[in-house]
């Protein structure tokens, strides 16, 4: 699980960092290679299209984390997220956010910043203290933004109430200001 956790982290970071994200044909389940990929493997295309309709909420994926569809759906939403905020992503600044709490080291992030538009990014790491040796999901993260940000909406778990924790069912986060 903690592979899985690392994968889901490294995800959102590639596709949200400043620069075009490097997207291999065929990892978009878990990928268990020892080397990178060459886009020359046989790829299933057919699951990958049933992939693209598959309507299972984040806990239900989480469930059955083990056959790689929450990273599948994770990379839809973010590419998703990369349609909606063009401008974001080809132009916007990068800052560096800090964290507070007693999980903070084990939280990185930043914004994205363009115009009026911002979008603030948080991921887990060091995933073990928080997923009992990686034998349970993740939660009871302590840590928040050090500047608590204000009218900002969840990207991916836009209905999660504001009392679940800093990380909600999943151990990424994207807020982007109202």
């Amino acid at each position: 699980m903690l592979g899985a956790l690392n994968s889901l982290s490294q995800l959102v970071l590639k596709m949200t960092l400043p620069g075009v994200p490097d997207l291999y044909q065929g990892t978009e389940l878990w990928d268990f290679s020892l080397v990178d990929p060459d886009n020359r493997r046989p790829v299933d295309f057919d699951l990958r299209r049933t992939l693209l309709d598959e309507t299972r909420s984040w806990p239900e994926l989480i469930e059955s984390w083990r056959d790689g569809h929450i990273k599948a759906a994770l990379m839809r939403r973010l590419l998703g997220i990369r349609q909606e905020l063009p401008s974001l992503f080809r132009e916007g600044d990068y800052a560096p956010i800090l964290f507070e709490g007693a999980d903070a080291e084990r939280v990185i992030g930043f914004a994205r910043t363009h115009k009026r538009q911002r979008l603030l990014v948080a991921v887990g790491r060091h995933f073990a203290a928080r997923s009992n040796g990686g034998r349970q999901w993740p939660n009871g993260w302590d840590v928040n933004f050090k500047d608590q940000p204000n009218n900002y909406r969840d990207l991916l778990e836009p209905n999660r109430p504001d009392s679940g924790g800093f990380f909600g069912t999943l151990p990424v986060k994207l807020l982007v200001n109202a």
